[in-house]
Order: C-alpha cells, then sequence, then structure tokens
C-alpha cells in the first residue's frame, strides 16, 4: 500500500505544484535555518581530543594576586614564557608541550612565486605526539632542536601542495619573514574542530607550519595570539618580555600513567612554592589546575549562552514555518475532497484516507529536507566567507557535521508530518456523502 499511496502523493503534488512549492521553500527555510544552527553548535561542542589514545591537560597557574579575577575558574588560559619552560625542560616523564602562535611573510626559493602570509604554530616537538599528527614524509625535528635551536620546519600537505606542486617537499627551503628553514616534516592537515589546542582567537582555523619554540629568544618572534598580565612592567626589549608576568603562552602536559601525573603534579608544586619565595607568585595559594578537554572547552566558553540561544530561535522559526504549511495542507487537501469522497464511497476507510495524506506530507517534508540543506550548505558557506574559517586549509562551517545529513531528513519529514497530522485528520472524518453532493 505504501507505493500506491507514493503514487497518489506524486499525483497529487502535480495538480497544485504552487501550492506544494510553497510548502516545501517553507520547510526548507526553517530546516535550512535549524540544522544550519544545529551544525554550528555541533561543531562548536565537539570534543577533538575523545579520539586520541592518551588524554591531554591543558595546564593554569593560578598566581595572580587576590581579586584579579580571569574568568577562567580562577586562573588564566596562558601562562608566562618563563613559567612554560620551566614546566617544559622540567625532570619529569610527561609528554610537555609550551606554544604560541605567529605569523610569517612565506616564499620560496622560486623567483616567481609572490610571498603569502601564513599564520604559524610556534612549538617543540610534543606537539606532533600529543596531537597524533600523521607524518607523510620524514619527521619531527630533533631533541637537539628542541634543546638548542635550529631552523627546521614541518608544514602541512596542503602547504607543501601549494607552495610545490608535485615537487618533493622534503628538504626544501622556504623563508619566512627572509629567514630559511628547511622542510623536515610533511604532515596531514590536522584541524580539529574547534581548535582545542589554541581557544584564544580563530578557533575555527589551524595552522599548517610549525617551527621550534627553542629559536624564540634568539629570533625574537612576534605573537599573533592574546596577551594578558596581572602586573604592570616597563616592556623595552624582547629579553623584558620573556622574563615579564605577561601570559602569552599555552601549555598542555599528557601521561601514560598515573605515577608519571604525579611526579609531574609534585614537580609543579615544588616549582610553585620556589617561585612564590623569590616573590614572584603573589597569590596566597598558588597552585596549578589540570583541565581535561571538557573542561577546557567549558572554561573558554566555546559553546556560550548566544550559540543555544541560537540553536532555539532557529526552533522557533520552524515551528511557524510548521504552522504556516498547516494552513497551506488544509487548502490543499479541502481542494481535493471530491477525489477523496469517491474513494470513501468505494469503501477505503478512514485510516487508510490518513495515511495517503501522511505520506503525501512526508514525500513533501524529504524535498524540504535536500532543499534545505542546500539552503544551510549555502548559509554556512556566506559565514565562511565571513568569518574566513575556510581559507587556510579548505575546510570551516561548511564541513557540516556528519549527523546532520540524519538530523535534516528526520526534522524535516518529522514537522511536515507534524504539520499534515491535523489537516489529514480533517479531510478522513468528513462524511463521504459531503465529498459526493460536492461531485
Amino acid at each position: 500500500m505504501f507505493f500506491y499511496y507514493l503514487d497518489l502523493a506524486v499525483r497529487s503534488i502535480k495538480r497544485t505544484p504552487f501550492v506544494s512549492g510553497l510548502m516545501v521553500l517553507a520547510l526548507a527555510a526553517g530546516v535550512g535555518l535549524t540544522i544550519t544552527m544545529l551544525s554550528v553548535y555541533l561543531q562548536l561542542s565537539n570534543n577533538p581530543a575523545a579520539g586520541l589514545k592518551v588524554q591531554p591537560y591543558a595546564v593554569q597557574l593560578q598566581t595572580q594576586p587576590e581579586g584579579r579575577e580571569t574568568g577562567y575558574w580562577g586562573a588564566f588560559r596562558q601562562v608566562t614564557y618563563r613559567d612554560a619552560y620551566a614546566l617544559t625542560h622540567s625532570d619529569t616523564d610527561a609528554t610537555k608541550l609550551m606554544m604560541f602562535k605567529s605569523s610569517f611573510a612565506v616564499k620560496t626559493e622560486n623567483p616567481t612565486t609572490k610571498p603569502v602570509m601564513e599564520t604559524v604554530r610556534i612549538t617543540n616537538g610534543s606537539f606532533f605526539k600529543m596531537w597524533e599528527m600523521e607524518f607523510i614524509a620524514g619527521s619531527v625535528w630533533s631533541d637537539q632542536v628542541d634543546k638548542e635551536g635550529g631552523f627546521d620546519l614541518v608544514i602541512a600537505e596542503s602547504l607543501a601542495t601549494q607552495l610545490f606542486g608535485n615537487k618533493d617537499a622534503m628538504n626544501q627551503i622556504i623563508n619566512l619573514d627572509g629567514k630559511p628553514y628547511r622542510v623536515v616534516g610533511i604532515v596531514k592537515d590536522y584541524h580539529p574542530m574547534p581548535k582545542l589546542y589554541d581557544l584564544n582567537n580563530d578557533i575555527f582555523v589551524g595552522e599548517r607550519m610549525f617551527i621550534p619554540i627553542s629559536l624564540t629568544p634568539t629570533e625574537k618572534f612576534g605573537t599573533s595570539g592574546n596577551n594578558n598580565s596581572w602586573k604592570g612592567e616597563p616592556i623595552n626589549t624582547y629579553e623584558d618580555r620573556l622574563a615579564s608576568e605577561i601570559l602569552w603562552l599555552q601549555q598542555w602536559v599528557s601521561f601514560d600513567n598515573a605515577q608519571q601525573k604525579e611526579q609531574f603534579t609534585q614537580w609543579v608544586e615544588n616549582y610553585i612554592a620556589e617561585q612564590k619565595l623569590l616573590g614572584r607568585f603573589q597569590s596566597d595559594d598558588p597552585k596549578m589546575f589540570l583541565r581535561t578537554p571538557e573542561e577546557w572547552l567549558t572554561i573558554n566558553d566555546v559553546v556560550d549562552e548566544e550559540s543555544t540561544l541560537m540553536v532555539a530561535i532557529s526552533a522557533l522559526f520552524l515551528v511557524i514555518c510548521i504552522i504556516n504549511t498547516i494552513g497551506l495542507l488544509l487548502g490543499k487537501f479541502f481542494k481535493g475532497a471530491p477525489a477523496v469522497g469517491t474513494r470513501r464511497a468505494l469503501g477505503a476507510s478512514q485510516a487508510q484516507i490518513f495515511s495517503q495524506h501522511i505520506v503525501e506530507v512526508a514525500l513533501i517534508g524529504a524535498v524540504g529536507a535536500m532543499l534545505g540543506l542546500v539552503f544551510a550548505f549555502s548559509i554556512l558557506n556566506v559565514l565562511d566567507a565571513i568569518l574566513n574559517t575556510g581559507s587556510q586549509l579548505g575546510y570551516g562551517l561548511t564541513e557540516i557535521h556528519w549527523t546532520i545529513w540524519f538530523y535534516a531528513p528526520a526534522i524535516s519529514i518529522a514537522a511536515a508530518v507534524i504539520a499534515g497530522i491535523i489537516p489529514a485528520w480533517r479531510i478522513c472524518r468528513m462524511p463521504p456523502s459531503l465529498y459526493l453532493k460536492i461531485q
């Protein structure tokens, strides 16, 4: 019977193309906006570290004087260079990571190419291990480079293709602000959504270049990220900046076992006590916090009240579209009353008439879902262009969350069926004699 009802639904839609088209557009608009907001919400609430073998922890140090509230669960989101260096070079077995973001003019040795601006992640070699990045050629720079510095460079696959085309990028020289760096490794593009390891800004835009942070004191890299401080102090030289209480680096750690975590925690407690004696840490009770990825997403308000509110508003818009669709369906179904009366007179039951019309609205909902996906994809493309989230890696908000491909038809068909219940019930409950009189 389903295919028979489906055939009747197609014929009915063909008889009233304008009204049916209006219903499809109404549902597509409501569903498109709803799944757009839902897709953004799901991207924001996603935990990119969920699939990692070893859970990383974001490090926070509560060192500021009492009364200097941060809004991030008692401590700033970033750490100073002095503290990051000390924790990263501590004599512990944990995997330790310090990093920040910078920007460079990138130029190959090909005289015909023009320089381009590229965001660069300045970090130590643990970055690739902690986030389980996959090398397709070469490897990370050596431990010696992490200790003493070296002009080595790891790039993403998409950047290697952009700069060198089909040519092998390994061991090629790339100039960053005029300084030559040698490509020692090529990794697959890594674009966690959101960018968990640095949620200060541009949380949808990752980096495609990575250079050793050990070069920072000598090369005096600038930062493209946030800078915070609880202490007013003169900064006249780069050395002043490195020794200051300015917080501008991100610190992460991970542990293979409980013993490593206990060892690292004990070392940091001793370090904090030492720095407090020196007068650096001015909190009455300085301490360290190790934040899980879930906590870090919450601390950084990645999914804020505005995001939840936008999903709610889009759902209300969908409700308005459903109400409009109900009115259109009532008019459409009653226009076909004579045909329904004939079927009832020939023996069709109320349940069969009801089912026939529900199949029709479900078909309208399915078409609305497909058009709604087109609307959503278009809206997300516009958002990508405005927010510049997909310019670097060819991804962004338009990378619709995989669950949306299930949510979209489910929402649209459910909305259509809900809209069609009252009209279908009304049409199947009317006496056949009334339809025949119309004939």
